[in-house]
């Protein structure tokens, strides 16, 4: 364990990178490609109905991503100022009150979820021949929310300590417990989809687990700091939470708009093409996670170092940073475009064969719908940097640009000109329209650097 051996002030940009990114990298993906084997478990083992049950609960699993990654990337960009100015109990303090509020999030969603999972699934665009198998799947992951949204807090300020292969290791062990699981509950056990969930939920507790371990045992600089018992002190926790919750939200839009994403084009795949539709529309939200997860593994292996630097006033490694995150997310973007277009069928074959008709539907929209992937990541990216530069009105902007002014009415116009490529035309071209509306704002916000030079 590597702990205190990151200076985000000193240390080559080069170096930190590689220091930060792979472990980051691996471990997030992880997490995402937890979701694609699932979803392969769980279309050869329940068939396309259930990777269409699944689908629907998709906007679930994004408000649960959304609070954790707006209380985690919050809490930690705030706290990386402050050990830029070397207020350690400060940043630990900040901390500490993400991770509450986190928890009281999760446990407020829990009850919820499993209170109205019927009506919800209903609400989500679920036939009522698929109501059951939904509110089945909604039971089972219920339990893993509170889990998640606490260790996703854990894995900023692990990351902050240090730690990015702990970090890693937290997400890693995860996933193979969660696939093990998969596996054994849906082959051998016959438990369908509520087994596909219930093991995504051991798996999220056995992270959980490894992250408040370290955070209690094995921490450096990063640790729970517990608040005064005071009126005065209650204040100022719900000021910090509050200022968390809007340098995040930028993130929260971002994760909720992918659930938007999801339900508006479940609704529109149903009206067009019907469960088959569904289907092949499925195949492609398996995947748009392990992609989301891997833009924002490039921001956050160098948030830290941008955020550190920005409290520093050290504008000009902030802006190296940021340049080298688009420069890897521009390569990377490249490389999944060419599997997406010239490659689509060993993708779609993973979960159903060419033969089903919802394998012959994503066949023909893969490749369309990888056509904006270089714009998907640079928009993350850019979001991202605002975040971490506390311009979070910018962040909060481009997400809903990309996931909700622009999605709704491409879902609802381009079906009606061109037919079913329209819809899968949909994500690459609010990409490219977000990109053309934050070139601007984001060439400004470089300047900040230069004044304080």
């Amino acid at each position: 364990m590597e702990k205190g051996e990151i200076d985000f002030g000193r240390e080559r940009i080069d170096t930190i990178f590689r220091k930060m990114f792979f472990p980051t990298l691996t471990g997030m993906a992880s997490i995402a490609l937890m979701c694609v084997i699932d979803g392969i478990f769980v279309s050869h083992g329940v068939g396309a109905r259930g990777v269409a049950a699944v689908n629907f609960c998709n906007p679930v699993y994004s408000v649960m991503s959304a609070i954790g990654l707006m209380m985690g990337l919050g809490s930690s960009v705030v706290a990386s100022i402050h050990f830029s100015h070397e207020k350690e109990k400060d940043a630990n303090l900040n901390i500490t009150q993400g991770f509450a509020f986190a928890a009281l999030c999760g446990i407020v969603l829990v009850a919820a979820l499993l209170l109205l999972r019927r009506p919800l699934a209903r609400a989500l665009g679920a036939e009522e021949s698929m109501v059951e198998m939904v509110a089945a799947y909604m039971c089972g992951l219920a339990p893993a929310i509170s889990f998640d949204l606490t260790k996703t807090v854990c894995m900023f300020a692990i990351r902050l300590d240090g730690s990015p292969k702990y970090a890693m290791m937290a997400n890693v062990v995860p996933a193979l417990i969660n696939i093990f699981l998969d596996w054994l509950f849906i082959f051998p056990m016959g438990m369908g989809v509520f087994g596909a969930a219930l093991a995504t939920t051991a798996g999220i507790f056995s992270g959980w687990v490894m992250a408040v371990f370290y955070m209690l045992k094995l921490s450096g600089k990063v640790h729970f700091q517990m608040p005064k018992r005071s009126l005065k002190s209650l204040r100022l926790s719900i000021r910090n939470i509050g200022y968390q919750c809007k340098l995040g939200f930028g993130s929260f839009v971002g994760e909720i708009c992918g659930g938007v994403y999801s339900v508006v084009g479940n609704l529109v795949f149903m009206k067009y093409l019907g469960t088959v539709g569904v289907g092949a529309f499925g195949i492609v939200c398996y995947y748009n996670p392990l992609l989301f997860m891997i833009g924002y593994a490039i921001v956050n292996s160098m948030q830290p170092v941008i955020s550190f630097n920005y409290g520093l006033g050290d504008g000009a490694r902030a802006r190296r940073s940021t340049f080298k995150c688009f420069h890897v997310g521009g390569l990377t973007a490249l490389a999944i475009t060419v599997l997406f277009v010239f490659f689509p069928k060993p993708l779609i074959e993973l979960f159903l064969p060419v033969s089903d008709p919802s394998a012959a539907l994503a066949l023909e929209g893969f490749p369309l719908f990888g056509a904006g992937m270089l714009f998907y990541m640079c928009n993350i990216i850019a979001i991202g940097y605002f975040q971490s530069i506390e311009r979070p009105a910018l962040a909060t902007v481009g997400s809903v640009l990309r996931g909700v002014v622009f999605v709704i009415p491409a879902f609802l116009l381009l079906p009606l000109w061109w037919g079913a490529a329209g819809m899968w035309l949909v994500l690459p071209i609010c990409e490219v329209l977000t990109s053309i509306l934050l070139v601007v704002p984001f060439i400004k916000s470089l300047d900040y650097g230069r004044k304080n030079q």
